[in-house]
């Protein structure tokens, strides 16, 4: 916390050593107290945090042990907002696969009957394109088209050039 908030309240490191070494013990109370800001948060609820707590800013009268419980408040608040819990869980998720958080291979396999080998991809699941009729604008898909229209609007780019 020492390092962060010297850099974040762009301070000058003598005035600032100077300042936690007169506060170092109630920081350290602070910080033993409440570790991850969570105490006195309510339940579903973020910390109400003044301005002034986390201003950025260094002036010669600033309590670094306030502005520390305001800190360690602000990521907490950070952390509830994305879900993230206080504490690592003591137990890993299990791995991805069938069955556990692959649900597109999951539906695949029981409304389809056809069952994907794993990916690790989440987003993007795109199966049987040797067999589809359809494709961009209702044409036949053919891997030819991609290339062959990524070669026409390179003809068009050059020929546009060329006349200027």
């Amino acid at each position: 916390m020492k390092k962060f908030l010297g850099i974040y309240l762009n301070a000058e490191a003598k005035a600032f050593d100077a300042k936690w070494q007169n506060q170092e013990q109630q920081i350290i109370a602070i910080m033993r107290d409440d570790p991850f800001g969570a105490k006195r948060a309510p339940v579903g609820k973020l910390h109400k945090i003044d301005n002034a707590d986390v201003r950025q800013s260094f002036e010669p009268d600033v309590d670094l042990a306030a502005r520390t419980k305001a800190m360690s408040q602000l990521f907490h608040n950070m952390r509830a907002a994305l879900h993230v819990p206080d504490q690592a869980p003591q137990k890993a998720p299990p791995s991805s696969g069938p069955g556990r958080n692959d649900a597109f291979g999951l539906l695949a396999a029981a409304l389809l009957n056809l069952p994907q080998p794993y990916s690790p991809i989440k987003f993007g699941l795109v199966w049987n394109i040797d067999k589809r009729t359809w494709g961009a604008l209702g044409r036949q898909y053919e891997s030819t088209d991609c290339t062959q229209s990524a070669r026409i609007a390179r003809a068009r780019r050059t020929a546009s050039w060329q006349t200027r």
